[in-house]
């Protein structure tokens, strides 16, 4: 799969007549949905269609495009959702300080207006609504600090409810007596984009935490038993399509080259689920006979506490012992098994979101089960060339924001990875022009600038709307490059 993505502009400023367009347009183009289209993710004044450019041209989406924005009706029927409110936020003195109103008079204020849900994104459930009523509006906190899920929260014209606790930099009136998201309800998302939203005041409650969404699936049939647990093992496949809209996160394998090459080996399809192993690795018993293949750079496969060559497939026998152990610094490797392993879905997929509460790490005792079916041999193998070097190259594309001069200064220099998880890598060197926009939907892959002048590389978990400057985005030819970045190591870009 290569990724491409055009942005269709409705608009140069938040409007709520536009906005209401670019939903109504997105909505018409999920019910006409072309194959090949991987994503439609609209914002305040654009939206963006990601698809697979091996499967699809620029020109036939256009065409697609431009058959849909024919006899556009932005005059659906939208829902008015009220959500109470107990309005005893921690920042309700300071708001009252600075807007000289009082408690009551911000309440009443922030509460007698109907929002618009403008855009979702940042994290599951999280809208974008606005308009703030002018002699409340305040510019964001300097510094985010920790906020509880359920926070209701405004910063300038805009108003939302944190569905998680998270930083946050907006300005807390009270907390919402509802929950915006639950992926065990029948219906996740309490809003979605073109709602209408009315806050009620609402005497203070305490409302249940969230639980995660269960993917496991308990069976007396299990192949594997987890004995110890590694840092991060994460059962993925090739990720959750098609839900960018609702602030869902890509997820999936982070190295996908190097998962789809494991199903390959066993005979597979490429969206089986795998195992993805970060750091450490879990300690596994064999409970029934199944055929695996391990794959990646930086550990290595024992069986019985033997070492045995990855990227090769190996049967194991009833109470074998799978562990591994470190080789050097890299990033995530893969154990496979034929069939894929069994997992439950949530939106067609059976990746672990950790921020959306859909699945969650392996723990000691979990079962896992496999699809075994007789597809592949053992001794199949076939091992990437691959060899660790001090400075990695990574090929960039032009961004929605591209700037002829930050490029320049991108490719010219040498940076170091200073963080890196799922959601994207920070790096640390020369700093570059980087700006607020108006938030927009953020490509798998972007390589956005902070105001610090830091680049980041926003990967499978990354927040689906961000509000940064996007200068350039990966090649995704080099997802699998950048996946195997670790912390300390140089890079230099290239265009």
């Amino acid at each position: 799969m290569k990724l491409a993505g055009i942005y269709k502009q409705f608009s140069d400023k938040i409007d709520a007549d536009k906005n209401a367009q670019i939903h109504a347009f997105g909505n018409k183009l999920r019910q006409d949905l072309l194959p090949g289209v991987s994503d439609i993710i609209p914002s305040y004044c654009n939206i963006y269609i990601e698809y697979d450019s091996q499967k699809l041209s620029k020109q036939h989406v256009e065409f697609w495009l431009a058959n849909n924005l024919e006899n556009l009706d932005s005059n659906t029927v939208t829902r008015t959702v009220k959500i109470p409110v107990d309005y005893s936020g921690e920042d309700l003195e300071y708001i009252s300080q600075e807007t000289a109103l009082t408690k009551k008079e911000i309440i009443k204020k922030h509460s007698e207006r109907i929002y618009q849900v403008y855009a979702m994104g940042f994290m599951p459930g999280f809208a974008f609504m606005a308009e703030v009523e002018p002699s409340l509006r305040l510019p964001r906190r300097g510094v985010p600090r920790q906020v509880e899920a359920g926070s209701v929260a405004m910063a300038n014209a805009q108003t939302s409810v944190y569905p998680f606790a998270s930083p946050g930099g907006w300005h807390i009136l009270g907390q919402a007596l509802v929950a915006l998201y639950d992926p065990n309800r029948a219906e996740p998302f309490l809003l979605q984009a073109g709602d209408k939203v009315e806050f009620v005041a609402a005497a203070p409650q305490t409302l249940a935490e969230v639980k995660t969404l269960e993917l496991l699936e308990p069976t007396r049939t299990a192949s594997f038993r987890v004995l110890a647990t590694g840092l991060l093992d994460l059962l993925l496949d090739q990720g959750r399509f098609l839900s960018g809209h609702l602030g869902l996160s890509r997820t999936g394998a982070l190295d996908a080259k190097l998962a789809n090459l494991a199903n390959s080996l066993l005979g597979n399809s490429k969206n089986a689920a795998i195992l993805e192993i970060n750091l450490l690795g879990p300690k596994l018993e064999v409970l029934n006979e199944v055929l695996i293949i391990f794959v990646g750079y930086a550990l290595q496969l024992k069986i019985n506490n033997i070492v045995h060559e990855s990227f090769k497939t190996v049967l194991l026998k009833v109470g074998d012992i799978v562990s591994f152990s470190p080789l050097f610094n890299a990033g995530p490797c893969y154990l496979a098994v034929q069939g894929g392993f069994v997992s439950k879905s949530f939106r067609e997929s059976a990746s672990v979101d950790l921020r959306a509460k859909i699945g969650r790490s392996l723990q000691v005792d979990d079962l896992l089960a496999t699809n075994g079916e007789d597809l592949a041999r053992a001794g199949r193998s076939f091992k990437p060339y691959y060899k660790p070097v001090n400075t990695i190259t990574l090929r960039l594309l032009k961004g929605p924001q591209y700037d002829k001069k930050v490029l320049q200064e991108l490719t010219k220099n040498t940076y170091t990875v200073a963080q890196k998880d799922r959601m994207g890598i920070r790096f640390a060197g020369q700093a570059v022009y980087g700006y607020g926009i108006i938030s927009e939907a953020v490509p798998l892959g972007a390589l956005q600038i902070t105001n610090d002048g830091m680049p980041i590389l926003l990967l499978n978990d990354r927040g689906t709307i961000g509000g940064y400057s996007k200068p350039a985005i990966l090649d995704s030819d080099d997802f699998s490059k950048a996946a195997q970045l670790a912390v300390g190591q140089k890079v230099r870009f290239m265009l």
